[in-house]
């Protein structure tokens, strides 16, 4: 749902590239409508186990488990537009401009060429690399910019943990500015409760991934 309504990205590639890493998902079949922007997954298409995912606008697409499509349709977000609103007007790297920068004459270009290739270059069937972005960036500015099939510098790409460096860097500012506190329990509303075991979680367990939570991760 995510990859069609938010990256992009063409059915073939999704199934190929992304929904692909174990012989059991052939055994599911998806639904998708284009209209309401939702797809929907069972056991050979027979309606078992059926799942639903709906794309919600700047929510993103919601899985839907314990509630109904029209109540997640309802859900309202004060999510602010993207800053800067045109980013070729705006240097880099808060914007696009300037971004760029020729190779350093010191630098051997061939050979960074041939490591480049080799990052996009297939040559085993049985282990597919996938790159999808390649960027070198050489005293704050772009000096090496390349992208795989189907992907441009638009395409909103899933982060995997990039994310936890961000969301800690953000974090960290909200702490300078006073608005956190690492040692304070974590300000989750559901943690609250005296008899919640969870009220002694922290921010500072949750950004060093120790709060002590049960967690099975799998994807396989």
């Amino acid at each position: 749902c995510d990859g069609l309504f938010i990256f992009g990205r063409d059915e073939a590639s999704l199934l190929e590239e992304d929904l692909n890493f174990h012989p059991l998902f052939k055994l599911l079949k998806h639904r998708i409508d284009r209209e309401n922007k939702t797809v929907t997954v069972s056991f050979l298409g027979t309606g078992l186990f059926k799942k639903t995912a709906v794309h919600h606008g700047p929510l993103g697409s919601v899985l839907l488990n314990g509630v109904s499509e029209a109540e997640v349709r309802s859900w309202k977000a004060d999510i602010p537009a993207a800053e800067p609103s045109d980013p070729a007007a705006v240097p880099w790297p808060t914007g696009d401009l300037d971004a760029s920068a020729p190779v350093p004459e010191t630098f051997d270009r061939a050979r960074i060429d041939a490591a480049v290739e080799r990052v996009f270059t297939e040559s085993d069937p049985n282990h597919l690399l996938r790159t999808r972005a390649f960027l070198i960036i050489h005293d704050g500015r772009i000096i090496v910019e390349r992208y795989g099939k189907g992907i441009s510098p638009d395409t909103p790409l899933i982060s995997w943990s990039i994310a936890k460096s961000v969301a800690s860097a953000l974090v960290g500012i909200l702490v300078g500015e006073g608005k956190l506190d690492l040692r304070e329990p974590a300000p989750v509303p559901e943690w609250r409760d005296p008899a919640d075991p969870r009220r002694a979680i922290t921010l500072e367990h949750l950004l060093h991934m120790s709060p002590g939570l049960e967690w099975y991760e799998a994807y396989e």
